[in-house]
């Protein structure tokens, strides 16, 4: 050993200094004095954390704790207070994921572990705090806790009785004192909800619950955990439900009570005991520990088994919530010493771990709308084996824990029919389970389709086998069949008649089949543009009834079906499918297919369609062609159609453009191929490049697809026209080498093109899609066109501004809009593997936003923007009449002619296609600092009155601005004002057939529930306005709304603002009935005003009304300004209204000491005076507060258990207060509450203390060796500062440096016996005469002189 520690030493001793000192400074390096970027995730690790239990911490220690991890970890960590006991602490919860601070992500668990509900069983209480430790400080080094956090919601609530732990003693291991709360309750027995008399569960039980039991009863029902633990100590063991032999619960002559998931529980029971080994070996303990008076089986135990408790938190748990939560007891001594904790720890850590992964233990999914998609909250989902239901969440996830084994589960829910009952299988290598459910509603909803039961009942996958010529002996009566079965998801319609008089016409699918939606591809299916060729009409009729049969049950057909609108036609020529009928007798199943070649080809007029379509887009040359051709070119050119199928019969191969020609390229050639390719890739009978040796030996297609004139080329074919002259791609497909096969052929002819026709819907949504609208206010773009430089082929946008353009994946492309009147707009994108036709993926989203050009703009706009720049006063500008485009034409201008003062919003569109928009007035310098107000009109669909003196009082607004009027300058400069001035743009058009001549002036204000916005409230929303108004408000800052209506004269205040904040809306000027015709005021519970009541309701937001006019829609002299005295008085009342509200409202920052905002939903604003407030949260960290007195408000922010008290003084004839900063300290930062610093996990401070040792160990122990000093100065050898030097292993005594070291190790250690002694150790004496080569090593230095003693294990 003594060699080898010599052979060590011929390193210089400053090299390894050296290392040592750079290896630190990289540690400090690592360490960010801000603390804003310094990563942990960035260090490339894998560690296990270490954790301490050494002591208990007291309350004030245990908060500062856990807001020193929210503190640290603000990425993973934040705190809630969930409550406070009797005697007012807090009871904290810890919420550990990776996104603390936003909802619940989809399909993520929830789990809670709770300790401390004794508060002497002590031991749960640390444990849970150690745990935070270790989750937060092994995220950025340990994979199975990174794992963990990122894929649950794990809560974590350390002490749920913190009286009963201040008042416990530390040793007490076997007393109750603290056991129960101040108010002596043993809160284990507080969540009574059992009636002992009739055995049933009665909630209003919960209302005598302790402040306690209270706290933790709401954070169970509102949170949904699905799995829990409750820690007590007294014992070693895993309990389970249930505790108590309740009367309807099943129980065995032990006293065994099963719960109906007794199978689960015994799992996680046995889940956590086996990864303890105190737990599951507690037998062990019989003679080391003298509180071991029980021991049970594999360390679980059945809770009524044990012994009864009724009011128990476990069985709460299961029987008010869909957690399953199971009780673990820690230890024998409840509150053990501290310095027994340590082996808790270790015993239990695995087991905390593994216990949270069993959360997705079984069936777990979400259940939606099967229409909508939208998620389904409050669902019930069943298992039919066992008599017990959870609920899904608000976001529809579920979670259904699970023993492995067979089982049919269902699901409910209020207001749709019962899902189909699914057959799951859980066993030990497949434990979790994934499925979704789709219900369907029983009322229509908007935006998409519903079923009957009997659509239900009869909806299955597979469609009539054998098949037969059934659709083609009259394909009108089988469509309208489908029709009456599926009344909701079809629509039949008729093109017109072909030559002799015969109806053609179309079947639609899709989840709104009546109306097109916005942003949702159509395409045409087309057979037997050849009356003979009848297996594509077959193919086409079967598809049909396959779509509808397995809509919501099939999720691929589902998607497709509401995300694309189809179009069937199934006869074309109707002329020519008689004439073969005729000629056949009707009777198909053997047709002679030489005989019949020819027969039924041609139309009525004996003309070949698919040689008729000689248009060059002019009206003559559509003149001159036949009625069916005339038809199908209409109805291609009248619909948004992106892709088209034309079956036909005689081969089998996939044709696309160009016919007229051979060798010719269409310029979306690799589009046609792309789409054609997967066409035949999943066709058998496709390819194989040889499709029909027996009728066409000599005829062979390798691909299975090729351009149509290399084939054989033809003019006046129709997807040659359909590519010139509209935006859809085409494709002629031959699907069978007969045009009319037998009929047991047909069913492999379906087999073959089934998925081959699944696959050609999902190319519809290939490429991108988008819009093109106006940069001034948001509307669409007419007559825009799409280029894409790679192609060389343009598309035109809808009327609606729409755009979906096909282009094969996996390529950039290069893509420009351009309009007429607007500055084209080119953007570069990447189509991706994975969007190309996928299921999960639409089209990608490609949208365009055009300026206009000035120079081009409609003579309208033109005439607006002049008369606005040249307007003093309202009156000036002559509005004699309003109507959409009016309106939108003076938006427009106003931003054109104000450009710094006004800004125009895009809110949505509504069904009809009109554009909603707000337009936001402000002086402001800083808009973050000042109020922001909302005035809204038009919440009425036949309310033109209040649509007008909306539109007037936003150019009412400007104008009084650039006068200098001082109310309007005032309001401007301290407010953001936001007006929206109509929701139903359909009712301004002048064909809407609104009354707008007659008039429409009532005696009675009535509303139309399923029509007007004003009716409904947000948290029932139903009518799209009403979602657009709701998604708007949450976006916006805004404070206080006030709603501009007619059908009455006054004003309307909800009696939920308060009495104060009535008196403020009322102030001193007001708008009274002046016409006794008028309808009244509405009352409190009228349905006229359950939209501005639900402002304050479900939003917090201060709302009126004011009645501007008896009439809803008045006629159009009356919309004028001349002598309209009902606008005068609104916009007087208006403005004084707005400055009055907007002096009353204060702008307020909450901040800790280090500068980060506090977050909203923890900050409480309270007054010293008795009125309402209101807060509205904005951006940067900034709160809007609605004070409804004036003069000096002492106004109190509380945060953290910290309140900071500042006065305001508010006056409505001065300016708006300052912005009102709150600056909270830390919890506990002052002297007297100070927590010791060990109380503090921060991992910064521990790698500063590490990496400043490291450097100061490195130079103290390393010099100090050195002989240099222990020396004199007046030895021969190094002076103090060559000493200095022979650190580094430059003073030339340096080899004999460590020999004492070298020495005293070899007393240490006893060579011979190898055994390990205690030895005193003796240093040399400075002052020895010892030359440096000549030290002696001879026996052991007894020297006195200078000598210390050490003991050394």
């Amino acid at each position: 050993m003594i060699q080898k520690l010599k052979r060590a030493n011929k390193i210089p001793m400053g090299i390894i200094m050296l290392i040592s000192v750079l290896l630190g400074c990289y540690a400090l390096a690592l360490v960010d004095n801000e603390g804003d970027d310094f990563q942990l995730d960035k260090i490339a690790f894998d560690w296990d954390p270490y954790i301490e239990m050494s002591h208990y911490h007291s309350q004030e220690e245990l908060e500062w704790v856990l807001f020193g991890y929210e503190r640290d970890f603000p990425e993973l960590v934040t705190v809630v207070e969930l409550g406070r006991s009797v005697k007012g602490r807090s009871i904290l919860a810890v919420r550990i994921t990776d996104h603390p601070h936003e909802q619940a992500e989809v399909n993520e668990p929830a789990v809670k572990y709770v300790a401390n509900m004794h508060g002497n069983e002590a031991i749960g209480r640390e444990l849970l705090l150690a745990l935070v430790q270790y989750l937060c400080e092994g995220y950025y080094s340990n994979d199975t806790i990174r794992s963990l956090v990122d894929s649950h919601d794990i809560w974590i609530v350390p002490t749920m009785n913190p009286d009963g732990f201040a008042s416990a003693e530390e040793g007490e291991c076997c007393g109750v004192k603290g056991r129960e709360n101040s108010n002596r309750k043993d809160l284990n027995r507080d969540f009574t909800i059992i009636n002992r008399i009739t055995g049933n569960i009665s909630w209003q039980f919960e209302q005598n619950f302790q402040p306690e039991t209270k706290s933790l009863a709401n954070f169970i029902k509102q949170r949904q955990f699905v799995l829990s633990i409750n820690f007590h100590g007294g014992a070693i063991v895993a309990n389970y439900p249930y505790d108590y032999p309740y009367k309807w619960a099943s129980s065995t002559p032990k006293k065994y009570v099963a719960s109906p998931d007794d199978a689960v529980f015994q799992r996680l029971a046995l889940t956590y005991a086996s990864w303890n080994q105190m737990m599951s070996n507690s037998s062990m303990l019989k003679d080391t520990c003298p509180f071991a008076s029980e021991h049970f089986d594999h360390g679980i135990t059945n809770g009524a088994q044990w012994y009864n408790v009724l009011g128990g938190m476990q069985d709460y748990n299961y029987l008010a919530s869909n957690a399953f939560e199971i009780t673990v007891e820690l230890g024998y001594c409840k509150y053990p010493l501290r310095s027994a904790l340590q082996p808790y720890w270790e015993a239990n850590k695995d087991s905390l771990v593994y216990f949270i992964q069993q959360a997705t233990a079984g069936l777990s999914g979400s259940v939606l709308d099967a229409l909508s998609g939208l998620p389904i909250g409050d669902a019930v989902i069943q298992v039919e084996e066992i008599d017990h239901h959870i609920n899904s969440t608000e976001d529809g996830s579920y979670w259904r824990l699970l023993a492995p084994g067979n089982y049919h589960v269902s699901v409910t829910a209020q207001g749709y029919y019962k899902s189909k009952t699914i057959a799951v299988r859980i066993t030990e290598s497949e434990r979790e389970q994934f499925m979704n459910f789709y219900l369907y509603p029983t009322q229509v909803r908007f935006g998409r389709a519903i079923l009957t039961p009997t659509q239900l009942s009869e909806a299955a996958v597979p469609v009539q086998q054998p098949m037969s010529y059934r659709a083609t002996v009259d394909p009108d009566a089988y469509i309208r069949d489908l029709a009456r079965r599926y009344p909701t998801l079809t629509h039949v319609y008729n093109l017109g008649l072909s030559t002799l008089k015969h109806e053609m016409n179309v079947l639609v699918i899709s989840d709104l089949p009546k109306q097109h939606e916005l942003g949702e591809p159509e395409l045409k299916l087309i057979s037997s543009i050849h009356g003979n060729e009848l297996v594509g009409l077959e193919l086409l009729a079967t598809f049909a009834e396959y779509l509808l049969k397995n809509y919501g049950v099939n999720e691929e057909v589902t998607w497709l079906v509401d995300n694309t609108r189809i179009h069937i036609l199934l006869a074309p020529n109707p002329d020519g499918r008689k004439k073969i009928l005729e000629f056949t007798n009707g009777d198909l199943s053997a047709v002679d297919s030489k005989r019949a070649w020819d027969v039924g080809r041609a139309n009525g007029g004996r003309v070949d369609l698919n040689r008729d379509f000689n248009y060059d887009g002019t009206l003559a040359s559509l003149n001159s062609l036949q009625a069916e051709t005339q038809n199908l070119i209409t109805w291609t050119k009248a619909n948004p159609f992106v892709l088209s199928i034309a079956y036909h019969g005689g081969s089998k191969v996939v044709c696309y453009p160009f016919d007229h020609i051979k060798n010719s390229h269409v310029a979306d050639v690799q589009v046609f191929r792309y789409i054609a390719h997967n066409y035949v890739q999943t066709n058998p009978g496709m390819k194989s490049g040889y499709p029909c040796p027996k009728e066409w030996p000599h005829e062979r297609f390798p691909d299975g697809y090729l351009a149509g004139g290399d084939w054989y080329p033809f003019k006046g074919g129709m997807q040659d026209v359909n590519y010139n002259f509209s935006n859809c791609l085409e494709f002629s497909i031959e699907v069978s080498c007969e045009k009319i096969p037998p009929e047991e052929e047909l069913s492999q002819h379906w087999e073959d093109n089934r998925q081959s026709l699944i696959t050609f819907l999902k190319m519809a949504h290939i490429g991108v899609s988008g819009f093109v609208t106006n940069s001034i206010d948001g509307s669409p773009v007419k007559s825009c066109s799409i280029a894409v430089s790679e192609i060389g082929h343009d598309i035109a946008c809808t009327e609606k501004g729409e755009f979906w353009r096909l282009l094969t994946p996996g390529f950039p492309y290069t893509i420009t809009a351009s309009a007429e009147g607007f500055k084209s707009q080119t953007k570069m994108v990447f189509i991706s593997e994975t969007n190309g036709g996928k299921l999960s993926k639409s089209a990608q989203r490609l949208n365009f936003v055009l300026k206009p050009n000035r120079l081009e703009n409609s003579s309208q706009l033109e005439h607006w923007i002049n008369k606005i720049s040249k307007a003093k006063r309202l009156d000036e500008l002559e509005i004699s009449s309003l109507d959409y485009n009016t309106s939108r034409d003076i938006f427009a201008a106003i931003k054109e002619v104000f450009p710094q003062l006004a800004t125009i919003k895009f809110l949505g569109s509504e069904v009809l296609g009109g554009q909603i928009v707000s337009v936001e007035l402000t002086a402001a310098k800083n808009v973050s600092t000042v109020p922001n107000l909302a005035v809204i009109g038009g919440i009425m669909e036949k309310d033109l009155q209040s649509v007008s003196s909306l539109t007037y009082f936003v150019l009412d607004l400007i104008l009084a601005y650039q006068a200098a009027d001082p109310v309007v300058s005032k309001l401007l400069e301290e407010s953001v004002i936001h007006l929206v001035p109509y929701f139903y743009p359909h009712t301004l058009q002048s064909s809407s057939g609104v009354a707008r001549e007659g008039g429409n002036c009532v005696s009675k204000l009535t509303v139309d529930r399923e029509k007007d916005m004003v009716s409904q409230t947000f948290d029932q929303a139903t009518l799209l306005q009403v979602k657009m108004l709701r998604n708007w408000l949450q976006q916006q800052p805004i404070v206080f709304v006030l709603n501009v209506m007619s059908g009455f004269e006054g004003v309307f205040v909800p009696k939920e603002v308060g009495a104060s904040t009535e008196s403020l809306i009322r102030g001193r000027r007001s708008i009274e009935a002046v016409q006794s015709t008028c309808a009244d005021v509405p009352e409190q519970n009228s349905p006229t005003v359950a939209l501005i009541k639900s402002m304050q309701s479900d939003f917090g937001i201060s709302s009126s009304a004011v009645g501007v006019g008896c009439c809803l829609s008045p006629r159009n002299s009356s919309l004028g300004m001349k002598n309209n005295n009902n606008y005068l008085r609104f916009s007087n009342y208006s403005k004084c209204l707005l400055s009055n509200v907007s002096s009353h409202v204060v702008v307020l920052t909450a901040q800790t000491p280090d500068g980060r905002h506090v977050d909203a939903e923890a900050l409480k604003i309270s007054c010293a005076c008795n009125f309402s407030v209101t807060l509205k949260a904005s951006g940067s960290g900034k709160h809007q507060l609605l004070l409804t007195q004036s003069g000096d408000q002492s106004i109190t922010a509380s945060w953290r258990n910290v309140s900071v008290t500042q006065t305001v003084h508010v006056n409505e004839s001065e300016t708006s207060p300052d912005v009102i900063n709150f600056v909270f300290p830390f919890p506990y930062s002052d002297e007297k509450s100070q927590a010791p610093f060990w109380a503090v996990t921060n991992y910064r401070f521990v790698l500063l203390l590490v990496a400043g040792s490291i450097i100061i160990a490195s130079i103290v122990v390393w010099c100090m060796s050195s002989r240099c000093w222990r020396r004199q100065s007046k030895s021969r050898g190094c002076r103090r500062l060559s000493c200095v030097k022979s650190c580094f292993g430059f003073c030339e005594g340096n080899k004999y440096q460590n020999v004492l070291v070298h020495r005293h190790l070899a007393e240490v250690f006893d060579v011979k016996s190898g055994t390990e002694t205690w030895q005193t150790l003796s240093f040399v004496d400075s002052n020895s005469d010892s030359s440096d080569g000549d030290l002696p090593f001879t026996g052991r230095d007894d020297r006195d002189v200078g000598s210390q003693q050490r003991l050394l294990k």
